[in-house]
């Protein structure tokens, strides 16, 4: 690779809804070079040889809400990269990717790192979200309790 391949983020207008995945800290830009890629954070720059990384892709569905009680399940693909003492992940999903070029990127972590891939059902993603549903609605009930023994409510 004679020139880096540089891959900027998608900013919200280009996405056109937020990201399936937010962080505090995202991934701005991915620069791959021949013997190293350069990682630019909102809170730093940091360049990691290839033998010190190692990559996962979750393939799975995540529930987005699009507002007013309106959302679905879609696709996502979330990859994590490991290397000695950092990891940092974004979203390569066909809607409302971190990056635009997806599979372009997949295909140089491929070609220069170990790679691993996972798939979650989307029966397991419901239970998931079930579950949390429960614990919030157990939340709540407790808030009002709480809230009505105080004379609050």
């Amino acid at each position: 690779m004679n020139t880096p391949a540089t891959f900027n983020r998608t900013t919200f207008r280009e996405r056109g809804h937020f990201s399936n995945h937010p962080t505090l800290n995202p991934v701005l830009r991915l620069v791959f070079d021949s013997s190293s890629v350069t990682v630019v954070r909102r809170f730093g720059t940091s360049t990691h040889p290839y033998s010190t990384l190692s990559a996962k892709i979750f393939n799975t569905h995540a529930y987005k809400a699009y507002g007013g009680g309106a959302g679905s399940f879609i696709p996502q693909t979330l990859v994590t990269i490991h290397g000695k003492g950092t990891s940092f992940s974004f979203d390569l999903s066909t809607q409302f990717p971190d990056f635009k070029n997806g599979k372009e990127i997949i295909g140089l972590i491929e070609q220069f790192m170990p790679i691993t891939e996972e798939t979650l059902s989307l029966k397991a993603v419901k239970r998931k979200k079930d579950k949390i549903g429960v614990v919030v609605l157990v939340a709540l009930f407790a808030l009002f309790w709480i809230l009505h023994l105080l004379g609050f409510w």
